[in-house]
C-alpha cells in the first residue's frame, strides 16, 4: 500500500532522494549504501535498476542509524520535515515574533525537564532523568526537587 501510494503522490524514487539528502548515490545493487547484503539481493530481484526502487522499499531496507529506529534517508526526511514544521510555526515557542517570549522566558522554559513535569503533575518521586528510557548507572533516579523549577516571575 504504501508503494502506491508513493507512486500515486509521484514521489521520486529511493536513489533520487538519498541525492537530495546529500547521500551517497547507488549506481548498483551491489553498492548500494546502508542495506545489507540480503536485502540488496531482494531489492534487485524486485526492481529492474537501483533507480527504480521506490522510496519507502529503499528507506525501510536501510540499516537503523545507532540509536534510531531508521536509516540514514528517513532520518534525513523526518529532520527535515521537523525543522520545516518547527521553523514555519509562527506560534512556536522558540521563534521570534510580536507574540514571542522574551529570552529570559525562553531560559526558563528550557530549563524544565519532562521529568519535572511528570514529577508535578503524576506525583511520581523519584524518577529518571530521562523518562524516555529506563533507569540505570547513567540515568538513575533522582527526587523531584533536584529538578528546577520554573520562575513565573519572568512572565510579571
Amino acid at each position: 500500500l504504501n508503494l502506491q501510494r508513493g507512486r500515486d503522490h509521484g514521489l521520486p524514487p529511493y536513489n533520487a532522494w538519498r541525492k537530495w539528502c546529500g547521500l551517497t548515490v547507488a549506481t548498483s545493487f551491489s553498492n548500494l549504501p546502508d542495506i545489507t547484503d540480503e536485502k540488496k539481493t531482494v531489492l534487485a530481484d524486485l526492481y529492474s535498476g537501483v533507480d527504480d526502487i521506490d522510496l519507502f522499499a529503499g528507506g525501510v531496507a536501510e540499516t537503523p542509524l545507532d540509536g534510531a529506529a531508521v536509516g540514514p534517508l528517513f532520518s534525513c526526511i523526518i529532520g527535515n520535515q521537523f525543522r520545516d514544521l518547527k521553523d514555519g510555526d509562527r506560534y512556536w515557542y522558540e521563534n521570534r515574533g510580536v507574540e514571542g517570549f522574551k529570552q529570559a522566558q525562553l531560559r526558563e522554559i528550557r530549563k524544565v525537564k519532562l521529568a519535572k513535569i511528570v514529577c508535578t503533575n503524576l506525583g511520581v518521586d523519584p524518577i529518571q532523568p530521562d523518562v524516555f528510557h529506563v533507569p540505570s548507572p547513567s540515568n538513575n533516579w533522582q527526587s523531584c526537587s533536584q529538578f528546577p523549577e520554573i520562575d513565573f516571575a519572568r512572565w510579571r
